[in-house]
Order: C-alpha cells, then sequence, then structure tokens
C-alpha cells in the first residue's frame, strides 16, 4: 500500500508506505514459511490517529478527537492533553500497539475496526527505526501465537490507549495464501511504515 500524501517539487510526491512480513514458526523455533506483501488498507481510524498526533492543544488544556470505532462497533473520542487519561500522557492506563491474526480472507474495506474472524492478538514494540537521506521507516514486531490448529489468512494493527479502552484497529490485510498454523506454532510480524522524504 502506497498513499500519496503531498507533492515535492514538479515530478515527485511524498509517500508512506506500509508494509508487512509473516514468519511462520514452528513450536520449536524452526522457520516454516514468510510470507511478505505491501499492506493492503490503511483503515479510517489511521487517519484520526494522525489527527491525534498532529492537532495543536493549548497549555493546560486538552481536545477530545471523535471518530474511532473500537473492535465493538463503538465509537470513541481520544482525549489529547495535559492529563490523565489521555493518549499522550497514559498514567492510569496503557496505551500500546498489538498486532492481531484471524481467518477470515474478506477483502479489507476503509471503515473495517475489526478482523473479520479474531484468532489472537500479542503486544507490538518498535522493531527498528530508519532514518535515511530520502525516507524515515518505523518497523513494530510482534510474536502471535496460534491457540488451535487454524489457517490464518488476515493479519492486523490495532491501538489500546486509555481512553480507547477496547482495541481500535489501525491497517488490516488479507494474506493471497493461507498460512497452516498448529495450536502453539506462532507468527513473527512484522508492520513496516516508511514515509518518503
Amino acid at each position: 500500500m502506497s498513499l500519496k500524501l503531498l507533492r515535492r517539487g514538479r515530478n515527485s510526491l511524498m509517500q508512506i508506505k506500509v508494509k508487512v512480513r509473516l514468519e511462520h514458526y514452528d513450536r520449536h523455533g524452526r522457520l516454516k514459511k514468510v510470507v511478505t506483501k505491501e499492506s493492503d488498507r490503511v483503515l479510517n481510524n489511521f487517519g484520526y490517529l494522525l489527527k491525534v498526533i498532529f492537532i495543536p492543544v493549548n497549555s493546560g488544556n486538552y481536545i477530545t478527537v471523535s471518530g474511532f470505532v473500537d473492535e465493538l462497533g463503538n465509537a470513541k473520542g481520544v482525549i489529547v492533553g495535559y492529563d490523565n487519561y489521555c493518549w499522550d500522557y497514559a498514567y492510569a492506563s496503557e496505551r500500546k500497539y498489538y498486532v492481531e491474526i484471524g481467518t477470515s480472507n474478506v477483502a479489507p474495506a476503509n471503515d473495517d475496526y475489526k478482523l473479520g474472524s479474531f484468532h489472537n492478538r500479542a503486544v507490538a514494540n518498535i522493531y527498528s527505526l530508519d532514518l535515511g537521506s530520502d525516507y524515515i521507516r518505523i518497523t513494530l514486531r510482534a510474536s502471535v501465537q496460534a491457540t488451535a490448529n487454524v489457517t490464518i489468512w488476515e493479519v492486523g494493527l490495532s491501538l489500546r490507549c486509555p481512553t480507547l479502552l477496547d482495541y481500535c484497529l489501525l491497517f488490516r490485510d488479507v494474506l493471497s495464501e493461507g498460512i497452516s498454523m498448529l495450536s502453539g506454532e506462532y507468527l513473527a510480524v512484522y508492520y513496516t511504515i516508511e514515509f518518503t522524504r
């Protein structure tokens, strides 16, 4: 997935590119399969996350950014500002990203707010940050275990923060070929978001 952001000069465009890499390991840690692809869909929730990051807030004040939809289908507002329970403070509750895996192969849509058929999730941490001369690239990684014998067709990245007490899906990707997993096997999932300078 490549999203054109801003024209630079006469013929070049600033872009955001999102890629996903899945490494399938057996219960003994042996690599069985690798799948890489460009992301299918940046979801509407990701747009609201960008608004949260860039919206200006006066000192000693706060703003609620509306529009998020959590995995239960509930509309949510995220508080940005100076106090507890705002996305950038996280004093009383966690703010984390999660990789999710599921079994649906239905194509993604902009307004998806959950996987088609959720199986499991795990916390995603920053794996790398690469600052190139013409790009900025950040990769989040999580290890997600199969809790039953299952064929994985979809993967996503979600956010959970103090005012979003349920998970909000930011990306959803459907694989062209399912990954058959036995209970106890796991996927190392890498979400890479690249911004062209």
